[in-house]
This record gives structure tokens, C-alpha cells and sequence, in this order.
């Protein structure tokens, strides 16, 4: 039978297998046929249709209130979510850091993450804001000190209102962190900004962690995931280390979720025990651990 595997369709999509399902068993957002041996099939009308309710998600529209509008809804949604160009404050944050101009472009980030919340922010302001940021740097456009003024500058913003927007000491909680050798943890902590906002107590471990301290930091915690971020990684067989070491040291009903940009090449041609690639977008992150979220309290 002809048809995409959920695996290839969740990946298509920009979701997790276990988000989808969850979507199929609790909105019908698709209805996959079956094969012969009742695997899911999806067309491509469901993997567009998956793809679409991921973006919407992932600007902030919750699953339950869009699931139920049909196709030309949700793309009028989608034209009126993201309508709205990024490329001017983009340009304007740019401009600023190339000025070295501090102060402009912190009102600037503020204003941003202010006026569309930090799933937007991280993806549509501040991902290709640094990617711009790192060709220029490449090409000699702007110095090292241009690209350590903007990601400093970040990480503070970030971890300010990370730590000004604790949800209530009941919520559940998760651990992020990044592994020893990785410095770049800009990432990192936007996730747990996002979960925070999403209703998790998210607590970052911070950067150049070793496995057995973040082990004892989730168990201070009492963490129902550690979420890592992978972005350089120097060695892949090192970061597989540190990961069969969390995978033996971490208690079992801990989940072990691994992002960022370099994780798929850490999980190409390797079979972890317990560590899981994590959605590749916050938004289906996001509701991956608010399924989650709900099962805990219900238990």
C-alpha cells in the first residue's frame, strides 16, 4: 500500500510520531488509512495538513482550538499568523549590532519578544538574526566582538525573563542543559523559556555540564525530563558517551530528550537506550510535554 510511514510523515511535518498520534487519538486531526497489517498510511494531504497545524502551533495557536477548521481556514489562519514580515526588525537588530550599538539593539529585543512571545521570537527573529550575524562574520562584514555583543546580549534577555516568569512551584518540572564542549546554549535556553511559558517549572542546568552532575541536578529538581541541546558537537562519539552515561546514571522515570541542530547526526546510525530525538520545532516540543504534562497531573 502506497503512503507515508508515520515516521516519514512526522518528519515531513516537522512533529514527533508520538505528537501525531496523540493529534489522531484525541482531535482526529488525520485520518490515515491502514495497510494489510494496520500500519498508519498518510497521503499527502495529511502530511500537509500535519505541517500546517504544526506551524500554527508553533506561533501559539493551541491544537484544540484549530484542529477542528478545515483546509482554507487553515490557511487563511496560517497567511494571518505569519503575514506579518520579520524582516525589518531583522534588518533594524542588524544595523544595531553591526553599530555595536548596545542599547539600540537591546530595545529592540526587548520590543520583539515583548510583542510576539518567545516561540516567535526564537524562530523567526532570533534564528536567522544569527545566521545572519554568523555569514557576516564569515565574510568579514562585522568582528568576532559584533557576535559576542549580540549572543551575550541574548542570553541575558533570555535568562532574565526565564527567571521573571516562573509558573507556580507545583507545575511539573524539566531539566535543560548542554553536555561539556558545548558553548553555544542560546538554544538551550529558549527551550526552557518556551516550556516555562507552557506551563513547566524549567530549571537551566546551564552549559559544559558533566552527565553526573546533571544527574544530581535533576534528581534536586525532581525533573520529569532533561531536555539537552546539540549544536557542535567537537566529537560524536564523545557526546554518544555522555549519553550512554545519563542513560545508565538517570532514574527510569526520567525522560531523556535530545535537540538542537547537530542531534540528528548524533542519532544517524546509533541506537540509545532510553535518549529520544526531540521534535525539531519548539511549537511541537511544546505540545509534545503538554500532552505530557496532563498525563502527570491526571496520575
Amino acid at each position: 500500500m502506497k503512503g507515508y510511514t508515520i515516521g516519514q510523515a512526522a518528519q515531513m511535518a516537522g512533529l514527533s510520531p508520538i505528537v501525531i498520534r496523540a493529534w489522531e487519538n484525541r482531535y482526529h486531526a488525520v485520518v490515515p488509512k491502514r495497510s494489510d497489517s494496520g500500519q498508519r498510511r498518510y497521503d499527502d494531504a495529511d502530511v500537509e495538513r500535519l505541517h500546517r497545524l504544526s506551524r500554527l502551533v508553533s506561533c501559539g495557536h493551541s491544537i484544540g482550538s484549530i484542529v477542528g477548521l478545515d483546509s482554507q481556514h487553515l490557511e487563511h489562519l496560517e497567511q494571518v499568523s505569519f503575514g506579518a514580515p520579520q524582516e525589518d526588525t531583522i534588518q533594524r537588530l542588524f544595523e544595531a549590532i553591526a553599530d555595536y550599538d548596545a542599547s539600540r539593539m537591546l530595545d529592540l529585543f526587548r520590543m520583539s519578544l515583548e510583542k510576539d512571545g518567545p516561540e516567535i521570537f526564537l524562530d523567526q527573529v532570533v534564528a536567522p538574526l544569527m545566521d545572519e550575524v554568523g555569514r557576516a562574520w564569515h565574510e568579514g562584514r562585522i568582528r568576532t566582538m559584533h557576535e559576542h555583543l549580540a549572543s551575550s546580549s541574548l542570553h541575558a534577555l533570555l535568562g532574565w525573563r526565564l527567571a521573571t516568569s516562573a509558573p507556580p512551584a507545583d507545575a511539573p518540572s524539566l531539566a535543560v542543559a548542554t553536555l561539556p564542549a558545548q558553548e553555544h546554549n542560546l538554544g538551550a535556553l529558549g527551550c526552557a523559556l518556551v516550556m516555562n511559558q507552557a506551563g513547566w517549572r524549567s530549571v537551566f542546568i546551564g552549559s559544559h555540564i558533566p552527565p553526573q552532575e546533571m544527574v544530581k541536578a535533576v534528581s534536586l529538581t525532581k525533573a520529569k525530563y532533561l531536555l539537552l541541546s546539540i549544536v557542535f558537537p567537537p566529537k560524536i562519539t564523545v557526546i554518544r558517551d555522555y549519553l550512554r552515561e545519563l542513560e545508565d546514571w538517570l532514574p527510569l522515570h526520567v525522560n531523556l530528550l535530545v535537540g538542537g541542530s547537530s542531534a540528528p547526526r548524533v542519532f544517524s546510525d546509533y541506537t540509545p537506550q532510553r535518549a529520544q530525538l526531540a521534535p525539531r520545532t519548539l511549537g511541537a516540543l511544546r505540545e509534545q510535554l503538554a500532552l505530557k504534562s496532563l498525563a502527570i497531573e491526571s496520575s
